[in-house]
């Protein structure tokens, strides 16, 4: 078969991941977070009927829609893929022995298309293709946004015991995990300052159950750990699957976030007929009430649901939907639709007077933009500050919208320059602060780091160990400087 007969283009949807059982348990790697999605993205390409791997070819630009990254994906992509391919990761086979394998046989890339070319390793066939029992499936859109690497491999593995019919008690689903396996599957055995519980708890676990929460179907209701000895050895995570309700506040709640403001008004006809509707028309900044009295008689709920398209829509709502595309009358009802749109761009929960009073002064009063005042919106949202009117109103003073613009384009070395500068403060800051035990364990990660490494044993070098080892631990608990890349 030719090349170009096998080739499967990905597209902006979201796929379904079908893993074997086996590979869930048994594969032992660790990922970054790119990594990680560029894997699963590539899995959910993949077809129930295949029964060989097809070439896949991923825009770059979905993987950062979807997983909700940004542009510098495109500069870091050749970096994770190389390492990505120096990665192999191990399963036991049925003689006792074992086969070692990359999830990929080739990544290229492929220029001035933005897209980047896979295959998969023939030896994962049986664990991918043509799978009838013993497999696990979820969708990428319940996975891809996840924040943390280990977030993904978590959620599979309570996914794989969601329909085991006995394994429930109090009409939760659980799953008992020892710290030893823990350790063992995400290979924390290389890393010595992540073997205590304290650190899988901290790094590998909290991270998991709130990336789980919020972006997957499933929910953790309680982590129970069990101890030996006073010393955690194993816990149990107990969940359950998400109701239709929950599924759909959280797609809103996602797409506020991600868009810093709410979806537009939607279906009109499934609004009961004895409550007022708003319309908001984001384009003008218009709203508009129908309240209960100006609907006609033929609007009361019925059992036969109301068909779609204008035909379906009361006189009284046409007239209103009518006015929403009008020209404002005045400056000031210009004005006053301007402010609406504004205000509404801001996320429901920080909407307040003080809110509206701040974009009122600055739309008014000191006649910025409304580009001016949109982007230090976004940016305010996306800082996500606690007295979110008093942060804006800074924002919007010192454009703090543009500042973050500017960093964007500052040349590489200028950046690189400036991100040690901001990690050497930050780790002296942590190395001031630190316990007696902490730096213990710095020390020992240096000693064995410089036996493993048989590297020349000098103060500098050893300095320089002790720093890294400290920067990880708060990279791992989510510490990152403004000059580095997402």
């Amino acid at each position: 078969m030719d090349k170009e007969e096998n080739i499967r283009t990905g597209e902006k949807t979201y796929g379904i991941i079908r893993k074997a059982n086996f590979l869930l348990e048994h594969m032992r790697a660790q990922y970054s977070l790119t990594q990680t999605r560029f894997i699963l993205y590539a899995l959910s390409l993949i077809e129930p009927n295949d029964k060989d791997f097809k070439f896949l070819q991923i825009p770059v630009s979905s993987l950062i829609e979807i997983s909700h990254s940004n542009t510098k994906l495109y500069h870091t992509l050749k970096k994770e893929a190389k390492e990505l391919l120096e990665k192999p990761f191990f399963l036991p086979t049925e003689n006792g022995g074992w086969i070692g394998f990359n999830w990929f046989s080739s990544i290229e890339y492929i220029p001035g298309k933005g897209i980047i070319e896979v295959e998969f390793s023939q030896k994962l066939k049986p664990y991918l293709l043509d799978l009838k029992e013993f497999f696990t499936i979820y969708k990428l859109e319940h996975v891809l946004p996840m924040r943390s690497a280990y977030s993904p491999r978590i959620y599979e593995l309570l996914k794989e015991y969601e329909n085991i019919p006995m394994n429930s008690e109090g009409g939760l689903k659980f799953r008992k995990f020892t710290v030893d396996w823990i350790i063992k599957h995400f290979q924390l055995d290389e890393k010595p300052s992540m073997m205590e519980y304290k650190h899988i708890k901290q790094f590998i676990i909290n991270p998991a159950i709130r990336d789980i929460n919020k972006y997957s179907d499933l929910y953790i209701e309680k982590l129970v750990e069990h101890k030996f000895a006073r010393k955690v050895v194993d816990f149990t995570i107990y969940f359950r699957k998400k109701t239709p309700k929950e599924m759909e506040e959280q797609e809103k709640r996602l797409w506020l976030e991600e868009n810093g403001f709410e979806p537009p008004a939607k279906v009109l006809e499934n609004t009961p007929a004895n409550e007022t509707r708003k319309i908001y028309d984001p384009e003008t900044g218009a709203v508009f009430e129908i309240k209960p009295e100006t609907m006609s008689a033929n609007e009361s709920p019925s059992s036969e649901p109301p068909s779609k398209g204008l035909s379906a829509t009361p006189e009284p709502v046409k007239e209103v939907l009518a006015n929403i595309v009008q020209a404002p009358k005045s400056d000031s009802e210009m004005q006053e639709r301007r402010l609406n749109y504004l205000y509404f761009q801001v996320p429901e929960k920080h909407r307040n007077s003080s809110v509206r009073d701040v974009l009122k002064q600055f739309l008014q009063e000191r006649q910025e933009s409304d580009d001016y005042i949109l982007r230090n919106i976004k940016y305010t949202v996306k800082k996500n500050p606690e007295n979110f009117a008093a942060y804006l109103y800074k924002a919007l003073q010192n454009d703090y919208a543009k500042e973050e613009r500017e960093q964007e384009s500052m040349p590489q070395e200028e950046k690189a320059k400036l991100r040690k500068e901001w990690w050497d403060k930050k780790i002296d800051e942590a190395i001031l602060t630190m316990s007696e035990q902490e730096k213990q364990r710095h020390l020992l990660y240096v000693e064995q780091l410089l036996r493993s490494r048989r590297v020349e044993d000098t103060p500098e070098i050893r300095e320089k160990a002790f720093r890294n080892s400290v920067q990880q631990d708060l990279e791992n608990a989510g510490v990152k400087s403004p000059y580095d890349p997402d």
